[in-house]
């Protein structure tokens, strides 16, 4: 089993995993958050040269804000999908769409705000289009394109166990009664995507804005929404 730690950057969670050949960071969290990196690796006695691999879940700019300092200083390779690189060549935020009444509220509040970001762009290293296999960098593991949140949304299985799905079930962390993800570009495609986790056999998912979940919890949404 790998080491698993959970570092924020910003309002959201980045995971760290420990590898055979180093480290793995899920996520690159807001702009100007590397700093919290540093704090937690200099606590955990790891090195930032250790960083071999940055797996970009989805191109909005609280996942992607700090990766080019992350990267100036770990000279780590980045992977991302392809349908969501050009957000990371360009350093504008994919396209934000707003559903339920969290949605709404959200709009409201920092709706323009969000649409306007934008972060120092970087080229990423291996843009996937399919399910990618992660042992050559040391993890028993895979990246699935799980689509919905965005159209380039990928997750990250470990072991067939762990899932660890970006925003993929944006919505859950506000523990409202809402069935369904609040931010989403296609919602259909995320219930697609919940399934296809499932049926791969994970158990355990770990999201960016909340905390981690069971199974039985997505198959509750699912059946909600037949």
């Amino acid at each position: 089993m790998n080491d698993i730690f959970t570092i924020r950057l910003g309002f959201m969670k980045s995971f760290l995993i420990k590898a055979e050949t180093g480290y793995v960071l899920i996520d690159a969290g807001y702009p100007n958050k590397e700093q919290k990196l540093w704090n937690f690796l200099k606590k955990k006695k790891i090195a930032p040269e250790e960083i071999k691999l940055v797996i970009v879940t989805h191109g909005h700019f609280d996942h992607f804000g700090s990766l080019a300092k992350i990267i100036e200083k770990t000279n780590a390779k980045i992977i991302v999908h392809e349908n969501d690189q050009e957000m990371l060549r360009t350093g504008k935020s994919g396209e934000i769409k707003l559903h339920t009444k969290w949605g709404k509220i959200l709009e409201k509040l920092m709706g323009k705000r969000m649409r306007k970001i934008s972060v120092t762009p970087i080229m990423p290293d291996i843009a996937i289009n399919d399910n990618y296999s992660l042992e050559e960098h040391g993890i028993n593991g895979k990246i699935l394109h799980t689509p919905g949140h965005t159209n380039g949304s990928i997750s990250v299985v470990l072991n067939s166990k762990i899932a660890f799905i970006g925003d993929l079930t944006h919505g859950f962390p506000l523990r409202s009664k809402t069935d369904f993800p609040f931010v989403a570009e296609n919602l259909e495609d995320v219930f697609q995507s919940w399934e296809k986790l499932l049926d791969d056999g994970v158990e355990l998912f770990y999201q960016s804005h909340g905390k981690e979940f069971r199974k039985e919890l997505l198959l509750k949404r699912l059946q909600k929404r037949k």
